[in-house]
């Protein structure tokens, strides 16, 4: 069971290397970026009006001369900030470069109204301290936008721009290498949470397509068992299993007229009822066959029991085959008629195909023959058929009455089948 689990758990994390998923996590990405540009935009604005109105307030009303030294470039950045706004939402593309604004246009506004603080202020230095504060700020905004480059090109331009205030002012040494760390430092900080958010969406999509794939073959009760394990995986595994082939007979023929609408309603229909009692009875669903589908008993998870659980499922199908075909009756539409071929015996089962295409399957003899079985339900005329090493692990479970041994490629003796009796 543990490689089983690895092999999901591997299958999860190449995952991000195959092109189809890394190309859709990356669409993905590129879209929160946008949306989170359309946010950057408006909180843009939002900032730049408040920020214009409590110049307004502080100093054109109130004649606060370090708020009013800088009211006509606070007006600048305010109308700058409303025409990017209304830019933005003609042309959403804009959206890729919202990083890049906050580095060129962002931060020399804010250079710009704090230097005409500065030549106004009492307290050149205070206003000076404060603007970390605000390039920090940026350094945020840009983080917004998802791109390691917006917040380092940010992060740099904030840290030349108040390091330029501080020297207008003859700050210390020390306060200017504080105030280049403080901006690095949270630079580090919001790349390091854009990366953790990015692993995190990655680990996400990545979980949920194991889970997916492993409802895809296992019932929802080995599945769960399967999640609970760890260990190692190996590159397959020999299971002693029972495999079922189920066909259905003449469809091509009955679909020849019928419209591919039509067609793939009918298949869903009888696959959906199928494969729902290939789980109820603890089967791993391998593939479907066209028209047909292939199942086997006994792996990942070993039962003991899985000639009888096999042989006890293909008779539910065809019960279940009786109601769906009496729902086609109610429709007007012809019956369906299904043969089902059992065999039971060694079988590999593991990750097999090209590295972007592969398939968790079984292979083997076993599996061959459990098809060439499943053919010969037509030459006998028989619903279902087993080979004899499946009658002879179903014990006293069934009954079962003989068919002449027959030809089957591959085999050079004639194959003894049996069909279980009601």
């Amino acid at each position: 069971m543990r490689w089983l689990l690895r092999f999901f758990a591997h299958d999860a994390a190449t995952a991000e290397s195959a092109p189809h998923l890394t190309e859709a996590l990356d669409q993905a990405w590129r879209r929160e970026a946008l949306r989170n540009a359309r946010l950057v935009n408006y909180g843009r604005a939002l900032v730049a009006t408040l920020f214009f109105a409590l110049h307004v307030v502080l100093g054109a009303v109130l004649h606060d001369e370090a708020w009013r030294g800088s009211l006509r470039d606070a007006a600048l950045y305010w109308i700058a900030a409303l025409l990017l706004l209304g830019a933005y939402r003609r042309r959403e593309s804009l959206g890729r470069v919202g990083g890049w604004i906050v580095a060129v246009l962002d931060v020399p506004m804010v250079f710009l109204i704090q230097s005409g603080s500065l030549a106004t202020s009492t307290s050149e230095r205070a206003v000076a301290a404060f603007s970390v504060g605000l390039f920090l700020f940026l350094v945020l905004l840009a983080a917004q936008t998802l791109r390691a480059s917006s917040i380092w090109w940010t992060a740099l331009a904030g840290c030349a721009a108040e390091v330029a205030l501080q020297w207008s002012v003859q700050d210390s040494t020390g306060g200017m290498i504080s105030s280049v760390f403080l901006l690095l430092a949270g630079a580090a900080l919001c790349d390091f949470a854009r990366h953790r958010r990015l692993a995190l969406v990655r680990q996400v999509v990545t979980e949920n397509a194991r889970r997916e794939r492993l409802g895809r073959y296992l019932s929802p009760a080995v599945a769960r068992f399967v999640e609970q394990e760890s260990g190692a995986l190996g590159a397959g595994k020999s299971f002693e299993v029972t495999v079922l082939f189920s066909d259905l007979r003449d469809f091509t023929a009955m679909s020849e007229a019928q419209p591919s609408e039509t067609i793939v309603a009918w298949l869903n229909e009888y696959h959906a009822i199928m494969v729902e009692t290939i789980f109820r009875h603890g089967g791993t669903l391998d593939k479907y066959t066209g028209d047909g589908v292939m199942a086997y008993f006994g792996a990942p998870v070993a039962q003991e029991d899985h000639a009888i659980r096999a042989v006890n499922c293909a008779v539910e199908m065809y019960a279940n085959l009786a109601k769906v075909n009496e729902r086609r009756a109610a429709r007007g539409e012809a019956p369906l008629r299904m043969g089902i071929g059992i065999h039971s015996g060694p079988a590999v089962i593991g990750d097999i195909g090209a590295p972007n295409r592969r398939e968790y399957t079984a292979i083997g003899d076993t599996v061959n023959l459990a098809s060439r079985i499943e053919s010969l339900t037509k030459i006998h005329g028989e619903h279902i058929l087993v080979s004899e090493e499946t009658r002879r692990r179903n014990g006293a479970a069934h009954r079962f009455k003989d068919a002449p041994p027959l030809p089957v490629k591959g085999k050079s003796k004639p194959v003894a089948t049996f069909a279980p009796l009601a």
